[in-house]
């Protein structure tokens, strides 16, 4: 007798013109987890997607109860896709499911995507209904009824901007418009309960973790509007202790004219700076906490943070 409950559902994905078939199965503690199992086919492949969505629904029902942990969660986007995050295969990949209801008939869907990757969804684009007997080539004639009403529901309307731009009002009264780091992990921390940061956003591995790394726009009170590398050195050793390395330079990086940066076992700093009037600095930057433990978050976080960096604008 299979452990799994019911309603059973797959969770389908179409972009790069294939469909990603994956099972959802039930873990021990009573959620409901991505299997390890997924199928890649031809999006124009309806026999296909019959074949799969039985083999999908055959794998589940011989499945134990998952006991896998937050950390080895299955990563659909890392192994099918060419996307290495969440916010960008979300962004590309039009989402729908089969569930399977306990007297053998079916719902088929396709969502709309939310504001945000967080969010995830937001309602249906199209639901078809089948009954009880219904066969696997019917379900795969509806997956492709609810895909196709999707494609024509994007091409009307667009996908919605999942990090839409925001504005700061500054301490001499001009304006910064900046969009937010681009990635599902980050979160809106706003000035982090501190009056030298105007706008900060923590990175949180999973929702229950503490934070690993911060990006921020402040207006960096400790180097005193001297943008001396001899002095940002020697208040930034004062703040987070003795670098191991540290490097400043003049750039030109969006509005930014100053960068530098220092590491030691317990952080890494990244910023960019502007000086604007004769007493005030815009700080953009980036803090990773233990970067000797955090090699491949580092990786990951530089290119997001240029980016961050990059898109900010004075009105």
């Amino acid at each position: 007798m299979s452990v799994q409950r019911y309603p059973r559902s797959i969770e389908i994905y179409k972009g790069e013109n294939q469909f990603l078939i994956n099972p959802i199965i039930n873990h021990i503690a009573g959620y409901s987890v991505c299997s390890n199992l997924c199928i890649s086919l031809r999006c124009e492949d309806e026999k296909g997607i019959a074949k799969s969505v039985e083999e999908a629904f055959t794998y589940i029902d011989k499945s134990p109860l998952s006991t896998v942990t937050p950390n080895e969660h299955f990563h659909i986007w890392e192994e099918y896709s060419k996307y290495q995050s969440w916010a960008s295969f979300w962004k590309s990949y039009l989402y729908g499911s089969v569930m399977q209801n306990t007297d053998a008939s079916y719902r088929i869907h396709s969502a709309i995507r939310a504001a945000t990757p967080r969010q995830e969804y937001n309602g249906s684009v199209k639901v078809i209904d089948l009954p009880a007997g219904s066969t696997y080539e019917e379900v795969a004639a509806a997956v492709l009824d609810v895909f196709a009403a999707a494609d024509e529901y994007y091409a009307t309307h667009g996908a919605p901007d999942p990090y839409p731009r925001k504005e700061l009002e500054l301490l001499d009264n001009t304006v910064l418009s900046f969009r937010p780091p681009c990635d599902r992990h980050f979160e809106d921390a706003g000035d982090f309960g501190v009056g030298e940061i105007y706008q900060g956003y923590s990175y949180l591995p999973r929702e229950d973790a503490e934070p690993s790394a911060e990006f921020f726009l402040g207006i960096a009170p400790e180097i005193d509007c001297n943008l001396e590398p001899e002095n940002v050195k020697e208040c930034w050793e004062r703040t987070y202790g003795v670098a191991e390395d540290f490097k400043m330079q003049e750039v030109s990086k969006g509005i930014y004219t100053h960068y530098a940066e220092m590491k030691n076992k317990s952080v890494y700093k990244v910023s960019y700076f502007l000086q604007h009037g004769d007493d005030l600095i815009l700080e953009c930057g980036m803090m990773l906490h233990m970067p000797n433990r955090r090699k491949k978050l580092e990786e990951k976080l530089i290119p997001l943070f240029e980016e961050f960096a990059a898109n900010c604008e004075k009105k």
